[in-house]
């Protein structure tokens, strides 16, 4: 939506909120509209008022916490995206969210085991498979970061940027192997450059 169309929506949001102060659905796209908006402070309180509404629902512990994690509040982040993942085991957007904000904490190896189940849950989720690859070269494990951009690129086959990350550490692990260097640069120009040029 653009911002216009973003302003319309918040008015009506808040004009069901004036009759129903209670509208879960209301207070939970209003959090949205005001996240995109910057307005930080206000997605949080909105999204804390839909979860003393509604506590039982993980999604909305997962969209409090990506709440807490714009405005930089890590720690509340983390407790509430493992709240959604306790939850509802199976929301794989909660395990996501859960590496994500673990990543920023520099606590790695645990973002590496909620990327690892939410990829479990979808296992063609390619953001979650170009993330795990990341962290795993983060941690120096190379051959399973490699495996994992493999993967990613299969996920993803026509993301230059997903293959670009690829020839690049594969530079780095087979330094000493142009056949395999070659191949894969060519595979490269061929998939993302050469049609540019036509």
């Amino acid at each position: 939506l653009q911002a216009g169309n973003l302003k319309v929506a918040e008015e009506i949001y808040r004009k069901i909120l004036q009759a129903d102060p209670s509208s879960v659905d209301a207070l939970n796209m209003l959090a949205m509209v005001a996240s995109h908006f910057g307005r930080k402070a206000e997605a949080i309180a909105c999204m804390e008022r839909v979860v003393a509404l509604r506590p039982e629902a993980a999604p909305f512990h997962s969209n409090l916490g990506l709440a807490y994690q714009a405005a930089g509040n890590l720690e509340q982040a983390v407790a509430q995206q493992r709240q959604a993942v306790r939850l509802d085991p199976t929301l794989a957007t909660a395990h996501l969210n859960l590496a994500t904000v673990l990543r920023e904490l520099d606590k790695t190896d645990e973002a590496v085991a909620a990327y690892q189940e939410a990829i479990r849950l979808q296992p063609t989720w390619s953001t979650a498979v170009y993330a795990l690859a990341s962290s795993l070269l983060d941690l120096g494990l190379q051959d399973e970061g490699l495996a994992a951009f493999r993967r990613a690129h299969e996920l993803q086959p026509d993301s230059a940027s997903t293959h670009s990350n690829l020839v690049y550490f594969l530079h780095f692990r087979h330094a000493d192997d142009r056949d395999l260097l070659g191949r894969e640069h060519e595979r490269w120009y061929q998939q993302h450059a050469l049609p540019l040029e036509k």
